[in-house]
């Protein structure tokens, strides 16, 4: 804990080494990048409205059948939310859904 000293010299201090900090933080954030091989290899898309309603009917279909008995549904109600989002992991992922 940090205590101020006679005369406040521990408040400036704290400052002064806070901004370096901060300084520093921006210059690493900066300089650091991924090569362009990665950038370039996954490249990300908005999904299809298609898969998207898709994918929010299975997970209310899910959740839905956590709350009330529906066969089937109830007994994978989990792996079917899981399905939902990798559905719409694909529709982000894959362009050609979009065309569909």
């Amino acid at each position: 804990m940090c205590t101020p000293r006679k005369g406040g010299k521990t408040v400036p201090r704290l400052r002064s080494l806070m901004s370096s900090l901060m300084r520093s933080l921006r210059t690493m954030s900066n300089g650091v990048r991924a090569p362009r091989s990665w950038r370039s290899a996954m490249t990300l898309h908005a999904p299809a409205m298609w898969v998207f309603i898709l994918s929010l009917v299975l997970v209310v279909l899910a959740v839905v059948g956590v709350f009330v008995e529906i066969p089937f549904v109830s007994m994978y109600a989990f792996w079917i939310a899981v399905l939902a989002y990798v559905v719409l992991a694909l529709g982000n992922f894959l362009t050609q859904l979009k065309s569909a």
